[in-house]
């Protein structure tokens, strides 16, 4: 038995892994963590690690409860000579058009399926703050707050 937030989890993975220009995108990201401290080194990048915050019941009823989960999303690029905000900008772009975007149809150009596979009810983009890295090896990059809800059985962590 899979818990609820974990197939929620390996959805958005599997939308993040189509980010690539062949899609219509302005990065491709070369390699995807969830949840790890140590998400990249200097020629993984493009990369992204992602994980989630706080799970918190915001309403229930007729044998569900609602549920809203923060997702994080860290992407990371390597930058020397733009503007680390304007290559946050594009990174943040390609996370939130791709978290909208069916594995079956991944293109930029592709109709929006908003449901992660019915497994949500909504998505919601709080927050896309830029990060920038020091050092001999720069790197810029996003921390994005993407809110999602989605309904589950209060007895059962396993059914939406």
């Amino acid at each position: 038995m899979i818990p609820v937030i974990t197939q929620i989890m390996d959805a958005v993975g599997a939308r993040l892994a189509n980010i690539s220009e062949v899609n219509g995108y302005n990065t491709t990201q070369k390699k995807i963590e969830r949840a790890t401290l140590s998400p990249f080194k200097s020629g993984d990048i493009p990369a992204l690690n992602y994980w989630y915050d706080a799970d918190t019941r915001t309403n229930a009823g007729g044998g569900f409860e609602e549920r809203s989960v923060d997702v994080l999303i860290e992407y990371h690029a390597k930058n020397r000579d733009r503007p680390f905000t304007d290559v946050a900008a594009e990174l943040a772009a390609d996370v939130w058009v791709a978290l909208w975007r069916d594995v079956s149809a991944p293109a930029v150009t592709d109709p929006v399926s908003s449901k992660l596979g019915d497994l949500v009810s909504g998505m919601l983009l709080q927050e896309a703050q830029p990060q920038i890295g020091e050092g001999q090896t720069p790197y810029c990059g996003v921390l994005m707050r993407v809110s999602i809800t989605y309904k589950r059985r209060p007895e059962n962590p396993f059914v939406v």
